[in-house]
């Protein structure tokens, strides 16, 4: 199964090969009606209109370049900038046609060498079993900034992003002129998605210590 984030191949042979497999499978009898592309539709102006044109325009500068006796270094450019006004309306044709569409099947998406639509129960990624790396910055008056991070080397955050498979970071702090020694003194609270989190005070709370 094609993964999203890498399907469309990078190497001109394997890329070649997908595409006239989605081109073909697409074209075949009664399919592109049977997924919504029906004959005077929106969609099937665009297949004929923008995505054809694109892919027999790179069919033939492919076939130029592919043929030793044609490769020559201008069939090589041709055949560059071919492949990547293609790859772009078959990007197209993937997000905006046929990810999304439920006339789409996801043996359809298979045969013509695109990702699956994911359709099954996710699988929850268990709580982390440690905090993240994290460090206070006091270098804002009146304002503490929070940065969090997967992993962190003498006190500096060396990835900031949250810890693989985690949402969010919840934290609990307190300004407090006198140590705090339990979890329940942090009486502020937060479930924060994005790094750094944000924190301001008044002018009176200037002078405690800040404590996470």
């Amino acid at each position: 199964m094609a993964r999203e984030a890498d399907w469309v191949k990078t190497k001109r042979l394997e890329f070649n090969q997908q595409i006239e497999q989605s081109v073909k499978y697409l074209l075949a009898p009664g399919n592109m009606e049977r997924m919504g592309f029906g004959k005077g539709s929106a969609q099937e102006k665009w297949i004929t209109d923008v995505f054809m044109p694109l892919d027999e325009s790179y069919v033939e500068a492919f076939d130029a370049w592919a043929n030793e006796s044609t490769r020559t270094p201008l069939a090589t450019f041709d055949v560059q900038q071919e492949e990547r006004k293609v790859k772009a309306a078959y990007r197209q044709l993937y997000k905006g046609f046929l990810k999304d569409n439920p006339l789409v099947t996801n043996g359809d998406l298979q045969r013509m060498a695109m990702p699956e639509r994911f359709d099954g129960p996710r699988q929850r990624a268990p709580v982390a079993e440690k905090h993240p790396a994290s460090r206070a910055d006091t270098s804002r008056m009146r304002v503490i900034r929070v940065h969090f991070g997967s992993e962190s080397a003498h006190g500096i955050i060396t990835r900031k992003r949250k810890p693989r498979g985690q949402h969010a970071a919840f934290l609990r702090w307190a300004l407090s002129d006198k140590p705090v020694t339990r979890v329940e003194e942090l009486v502020n609270q937060a479930l924060d998605t994005k790094t750094p989190f944000e924190i301001s005070f008044p002018d009176e709370d200037r002078g405690k210590f800040f404590y996470y």
